[in-house]
């Protein structure tokens, strides 16, 4: 995603997860749509206490990480040789 670049989000959508995964702060701002949103926050210190407790979410996150490497992979195949 370039800067400033919109995107839509829906239902089950995350944003944020990977701040909370590399302790850093999130990249992405959120604007509301006109019909306004919901939204559940988990706090980092659950979110870890989650990836313990829960093999299921664990099994599920490292999943979407999987395919978040493979995108990121395939992005930097695409970006012209810096030469480096």
């Amino acid at each position: 995603m370039r800067t400033g670049e919109r995107v839509a989000l829906g239902p089950g959508n995350a944003v944020g997860e990977i701040g909370v995964i590399t302790n850093q702060p999130r990249s992405a701002s959120v604007m509301v749509g006109p019909h306004g949103c919901q939204l559940f926050v988990l706090p980092a210190t659950a979110f870890e206490d989650l990836l313990r407790r829960s093999d299921t979410f664990s099994r599920s996150l490292l999943a979407q990480l999987a395919q978040l490497a493979q995108r990121l992979a395939e992005t930097t195949r695409r970006l012209p040789d810096s030469g480096m």
